[in-house]
């Protein structure tokens, strides 16, 4: 079940990097976990997203944490949810996702990918990487984006498709329809995104420091 942490920062804690004074604290988890939550937009300052883990803490600053579910390991339920499937072997699947289906890695209890696969393979037969409540999972692709995607049935296929993805040695290309008349024949739209600053499901044009081109 998902929690809220309020913290109240005191004065011998002034000065002190965000991602540091939240790692210290008991009801927090770990540095690192907590420098991850200031960048999904799950930590507040005095009533404000913060979005910088390097932010310096002052004294009675008010300090809000959104803490994510904690589920028990091999807690998602297999659902016979259909799956396009374009390509299968012993490793790997490529599939088409559909719009609708939720895509992402976990973000709810049922009808997403995770719980599909499961069905389909038997979570035995899925890679762990990323965690056992995100069997099979490589990448994401938005909610309301249609296209292939590729899943892992063992850790040592999961770990070389996400280098491969991180290296760009995975080509990955994506098409758009745009309605209107379009002014030049050729662009760039150089807008990065990052975690939706309210909606956490979602991804936003962002200008914070953590958005990527």
């Amino acid at each position: 079940m998902a929690a809220d942490v309020h913290l109240l920062v005191p004065s011998e804690a002034a000065g002190e990097r965000l991602d540091a004074y939240l790692g210290a604290q008991d009801a927090c988890p770990s540095r690192s976990a907590c420098a991850k939550l200031v960048e999904a937009g799950a930590v507040a300052v005095n009533g404000e997203t913060c979005l910088s883990k390097k932010q310096v803490v002052c004294e009675g600053d008010r300090i809000s944490i959104e803490l994510p579910e904690v589920r028990e390991p091999g807690a998602i339920v297999p659902q016979a949810i259909p799956l396009d499937i374009r390509y299968e072997d012993d490793h790997l699947l490529v599939l088409s996702g559909q719009t609708g289906l939720n895509l992402a890695m976990a973000l709810h209890e049922d009808g997403t990918l995770a719980n599909a696969l499961v069905y389909h393979c038997g979570i035995e037969h899925l890679g762990t990487v990323q965690g056992e409540d995100r069997p099979g999972i490589v990448h994401r692709l938005d909610r309301d984006t249609s296209g292939l995607m590729l899943a892992a049935k063992t850790d040592l296929a999961a770990a070389r498709l996400q280098d491969g993805i991180r290296t760009r040695n995975i080509d990955r290309r994506y098409l758009t329809l745009v309605h209107g008349s379009m002014g030049h024949d050729t662009g760039m739209i150089d807008a990065p995104i990052a975690r939706h600053v309210t909606d956490r499901t979602r991804m936003a044009v962002s200008d914070a420091p953590n958005a990527k081109g």
